[in-house]
């Protein structure tokens, strides 16, 4: 809503993820990701047809390990673990490379 000044979501957190093992830093670990996929549904019947645009898939992914103890820590929270966004990775000096 417009009215709101203070810049906040509020979302139920899922507490287990789906996790991906991937090389980050010196190992490889658990970690947070998501996609980005752009695709056009262009039927659903007689059958679904879609098109994926592969030049512009993403993926993100946080930079620390994923640990469900640790996120219901209060306030202690480690955005590098919790948050796949790009601005907030990039200040992670163990994290990996980000490109786009």
């Amino acid at each position: 809503s417009s009215d709101l000044q203070g810049g906040m979501v509020i979302q139920k957190y899922v507490e287990q993820p789906h996790l991906i093992h991937a090389p980050i830093g010196t190992g490889w670990r658990d970690v947070k990701y998501h996609l980005r996929v752009y695709v056009v549904v262009t039927a659903l019947v007689p059958g679904l047809r879609a098109w994926f645009y592969q030049d512009a898939a993403v993926i993100r992914l946080a930079s620390r390990s994923y640990s469900c103890e640790e996120s219901s820590a209060g306030d202690s929270f480690d955005a590098c673990m919790h948050l796949t966004n790009s601005v907030v990775q990039q200040d992670n000096p163990d994290g990996i490379a980000l490109e786009d």
